[in-house]
């Protein structure tokens, strides 16, 4: 998931340059799922359930997911920390970047279908 951020990570030469490289909703996307999978397999690890357990059950030590999840969630903060301005919080006063609502909605949509496309192939069927 860092690995989705790391490119856009270089140096930007102005705000300018920055708005329109698309940084920030790929930057929100890669914060959402740090935090996410750090949550899921740092708590789960106290409760055996999900991946969690099965990884458990498998042999993880559960001190790795809890780690995993120590070092994931605050990284994804990290990540998020001063982009509330360019989804329309804070001093925006509700004014959303227009761009950076349209990339994340595509980031969202790219993720559904192929998301159902592999489920769809993986197992033959369309439902879930």
């Amino acid at each position: 998931m860092v690995v989705q951020w790391c490119p856009c990570s270089r140096a930007k030469t102005s705000a300018k340059q920055l708005y329109y490289t698309g940084e920030r909703p790929l930057q929100f996307f890669t914060g959402f799922c740090l935090i996410a999978n750090g949550c899921y397999l740092g708590v789960g690890t106290f409760f055996d359930v999900g991946n969690a357990g099965d990884l458990a059950r498998y042999g993880c030590p559960r001190w790795l997911m809890l780690l995993y999840g120590l070092v994931c969630v605050p990284t994804g903060l990290f990540l998020w920390n001063g982009l509330g301005p360019h989804f329309g919080l804070g001093e925006a006063q509700g004014k959303v970047d227009c761009k950076a609502a349209l990339v994340t909605l595509a980031i969202v949509l790219i993720v559904v279908v192929v998301e159902r496309t592999a489920a769809v192939l993986l197992t033959g069927s369309p439902k879930p």
